[in-house]
């Protein structure tokens, strides 16, 4: 007994096997699954192995897999087969941890040629066989699985009679994956609750299957591209299809079609989103300027109001402290003609601080004006940095806000004033982005390029702004963008430690990155 629970851990190890999620109900849900023969065999050889991925429940009980031949049907349905006995034998399986599989009280399959002439059955006669054995045994419980569904006959026969059976199957509320070529049955996949259509995915341009199992749609078999790949004659091509009827030509067309349209549509659908999100951003930085031109504008006429105030409150006195010391000089000449220059002098300085608010006196020619140059918007008091300057027209930035001002509206500010903007810019930024930073961020759901990119700048703020850690919350799913989020922060050089979260507050799902 010790022998074989080591030899189970063996292979286990081996397998890179996991104990998946065990359901009570009678479903299959694999993720990252792989065929334990064929994950061998490619361990030696260096090949990779395409994982699976499939889903079987109470809404998709039967998976219907078409699609060209070697293109990796019967090893999808044979590695849910034999990874189901598997489990069910108290073996663990080289699927994800993150998998969730239930047990099934009887496992049916047809797969392969059982003719025998002792018994007197041909290959279709011996389906048939089976075929009633399946009717009458076949449960709610029940896993069916069928290699090559209805050949061995005439097709014009098999096809109506294996959905006749599977059609019966269907109503006991059986699971399981079926493979077949026939029209028929993908027709009647499409309109049958229960029964979903799937295909291998083969790429037409390269005619090779890249061994991708998609839920959804049913496959082409490619028979007659895959025939003018291997090399068949020129006019056996021609003549095979001519002789091919119409509508099933037209049919395998239509899915290769529809396989060509579905991925043109997805990569247009991922620039219109691209495109939305730009023009969300711009409307954003749009409303922005108004609100902060506005604000400004509002700010520079109270401030000129106020100044404009002082300066007669101060004039006044100024005048009445004059007439006062004339006074007291008893109009002495000499003394009131110092008195008359001081007063004079006096009132020329408080003019010059209400005219630099109003409007600038220091006029900078349109030549002298150059990218980097802080300058002061003139009609609006705003001050802003140049970023280029084309016919006459400047592109400015105040703040994170880009906009287009005429040059003869610009003039230049003294270093001295240059500076302190610089400063007061450094650290107003610094402030904003420290109220605004999160130490969580959330990747759930997003693509692997743009996950990678918000994690770069997540990471870059984090380190400007002097935070030691951060939380990574990717999720579960199947681990591939767990998997994708460790990778680059293995290569990000600032990044001291790396792991899982509690299992109380996320587990695996939550990555804690310390910096260093």
């Amino acid at each position: 007994k010790l022998d074989f629970i080591r030899a189970k851990a063996k292979l286990a190890l081996k397998l890179d096997a996991q104990l998946p999620i065990l359901k009570n109900e009678p479903s299959i849900k694999l993720y990252n699954a792989k065929h334990p023969l064929l994950y061998i065999s490619h361990q030696q050889s260096g090949l990779p192995v395409v994982p699976l991925n499939i889903s079987i429940d109470e809404t998709n009980r039967v998976i219907l897999v078409s699609g060209p031949n070697a293109g990796g049907k019967s090893v999808c349905l044979k590695t849910v087969g034999l990874l189901q006995l598997m489990l069910q034998s108290g073996l663990l399986i080289p699927a994800s941890e993150f998998s969730e599989v239930g047990l099934f009280k009887k496992i049916l399959v047809d797969i392969g040629d059982d003719q025998s002439i002792e018994s007197d059955l041909s290959t279709y006669s011996a389906h048939l066989t089976k075929m009633k054995e399946f009717v009458q045994q076949a449960t709610s419980h029940s896993l069916v699985l069928i290699d090559e569904f209805g050949t061995g006959t005439d097709p014009q026969f098999g096809g109506p009679i294996a959905e006749a059976v599977l059609e019966v199957l269907n109503k006991k509320s059986m699971k399981g994956v079926i493979t077949t070529h026939y029209s028929n049955l993908k027709l009647f996949a499409n309109t049958t609750a229960g029964i979903t259509n799937a295909s291998m995915l083969f790429d037409s341009a390269e005619m090779k299957p890249l061994y991708r199992l998609e839920i959804g749609k049913p496959g082409s078999s490619y028979a007659l591209e895959i025939a003018q790949k291997i090399g068949l004659p020129g006019d056996v091509l021609k003549l095979a299809k001519q002789k091919i009827g119409h509508h099933h030509k037209n049919v395998d067309t239509l899915l290769i079609d529809l396989e060509r349209d579905k991925k043109l549509i997805f990569e247009e659908k991922f620039a219109i989103e691209q495109q939305k999100r730009t023009l969300e951003k711009k409307l954003s930085e749009t409303n922005e300027l108004q609100q902060f031109l506005e604000e400004n504008r509002k700010k520079l006429l109270k401030e000129a109001k106020e100044e404009a105030k002082n300066i007669i409150l101060n004039a006044n006195k100024l005048i009445e402290n004059t007439i006062s010391e004339i006074k007291t000089v008893k109009a002495d000449k000499d003394k009131t003609k110092i008195l008359r220059e001081k007063v004079s002098n006096q009132l020329e300085s408080l003019q010059e601080k209400p005219v630099h608010i109003l409007k600038t006196t220091e006029k900078t020619s349109i030549q002298a004006l150059q990218a980097g140059d802080y300058v002061s918007i003139t009609d609006s008091g705003a001050t802003a940095q140049i970023i280029s300057i084309t016919k006459g027209n400047a592109v400015v930035a105040l703040g994170d806000i880009r906009s287009v001002v005429k040059l003869n509206r610009l003039s230049k500010l003294s270093k001295t004033e240059e500076k302190k903007i610089a400063k007061a810019s450094i650290s107003g930024y610094q402030t904003s982005q420290a109220m605004s930073f999160s130490q969580e961020l959330d990747l759930r759901g997003k693509r692997g390029e743009e996950a990678v990119a918000e994690l770069e700048k997540q990471l870059d703020k984090a380190l400007m702004l002097g935070y030691n850690s951060i939380r990574i919350v990717h999720g579960k799913g199947d681990g591939i963008l767990r998997k994708l989020v460790r990778q680059y922060l293995k290569k990000y050089t600032a990044v001291g430690n790396i792991e899982d979260e509690h299992a109380d507050r996320g587990g695996d799902g939550v990555t804690i990155v310390t910096l260093v």
